[in-house]
């Protein structure tokens, strides 16, 4: 996704979509073709809604690279914000500091819940729910699926995968081993 402001030479491509899921890092790329300077700042509810700039610290969630192509000028500043909470949704912004231009986006983190198997009768099938929680409501439909050993879980004779009340179930008909992990990831 890239936006651009058309007044100003600053651009902001990220390198996944505007959503983000829970405990992955954001990585967000700024761009500007005649600037001395590139900031960043949040405006999140970790912030209490208040423009903050990011200022990285040693050993913090923050990390920015800052990069400047000679003779062009065309510079770049890449943020990267680790394990990103449901706290952290909002608007990012890039800012050229010499001109005052700047261009945000907005990203929304996602909570992908799932439900742990309490119990079972040895040889019954087992019900496992997956559900998007913590989105903002103007999102676009987010398509999920489940996962075994990085290969996506289809329906057969082991697996039915059902859409119910909002969320994503997988009934395993042959449990087998219960530690074997399934994930539930999301995709656009």
């Amino acid at each position: 996704m890239v936006g651009v402001n058309p007044h100003a030479r600053v651009t902001i491509d990220s390198a996944q979509p505007l959503y983000v899921e829970y405990g992955q890092n954001l990585t967000l790329i700024c761009t500007s073709d005649n600037s001395r300077q590139l900031m960043w700042t949040e405006e999140t509810r970790e912030t209490a809604w208040r423009k903050q700039p990011i200022e990285p610290v040693l050993g913090g969630r923050y990390i920015t690279r800052y990069t400047v192509e000679k003779p062009t000028r065309h510079v770049s500043s890449t943020l990267i914000k680790k394990e990103m909470t449901l706290t952290d949704r909002g608007t990012y912004e890039c800012k050229d500091a010499t001109e005052e231009n700047s261009f945000g986006l907005y990203i929304t983190v996602i909570y992908i819940a799932t439900e742990d198997v309490r119990a079972n009768v040895k040889g019954e099938a087992v019900y496992l729910y997956c559900s998007i929680r913590g989105f903002d409501t103007n999102i676009p439909f987010l398509d999920y699926h489940w996962y075994y050993k990085e290969q996506t879980i289809m329906t057969n004779h082991k697996y039915d995968i059902v859409s119910k009340e909002g969320a994503l179930q997988l009934t395993i008909n042959e449990p087998g081993k219960l530690s074997d992990t399934k994930l539930c990831h999301f995709t656009l």
